[in-house]
């Protein structure tokens, strides 16, 4: 009986982020999304939005590559891990079952860039990875060249 319950609860926090989701892009199309800066540490981020890809289902093998010392970033901690959560979703819908999933970061000058990639079994990054953006449901995957996907000022600058 718990087990049914634990299924239920996942589903509807599934069901409520997808409708959050939903109204985002409808307050991106109107101009009105609200953003709310603050300083965070990259690993953070980056763990806050893999541990979501895997409590939502992920199963892909996903491998985190962050330069040490990356500095404090101003960013939106809840829309940066929801952006990254949503990259890697669509990198795991749009590779094989045995390609793996890699998250990197370094630092480009005052600002950090974050790529979320998958590459076939053996590669390792940037070499063969494949930067996912943009795909929608039933269109063909769009990929490119890895790429930082996202990119932060140094909070420190």
């Amino acid at each position: 009986m718990r087990q049914f319950y634990r299924i239920i609860v996942e589903q509807a926090d599934r069901m409520r982020a997808l409708i959050s989701d939903l109204l985002d892009v409808a307050r991106i199309e109107t101009g009105a999304l609200s953003i709310s800066p603050g300083t965070a540490e990259v690993t953070v981020l980056v763990d806050e939005a893999r541990n979501t890809f895997l409590n939502a289902g992920g199963k892909k093998n996903v491998r985190i590559e962050l330069l040490p010392d990356l500095p404090l970033v101003m960013a939106d901690r809840r829309r940066i891990v929801q952006v990254l959560s949503n990259l890697l979703t669509n990198a795991a819908r749009h590779s094989p079952d045995s390609s793996v999933i890699w998250v990197y970061a370094d630092r480009q000058g005052v600002q950090v860039a974050v790529s979320v990639a998958e590459t076939r079994v053996g590669a390792s990054p940037p070499t063969g990875c494949r930067t996912h953006y943009g795909s929608s449901p039933g269109s063909t995957p769009r990929t490119r060249e890895a790429t930082p996907a996202s990119a932060w000022r140094s909070a420190r600058e």
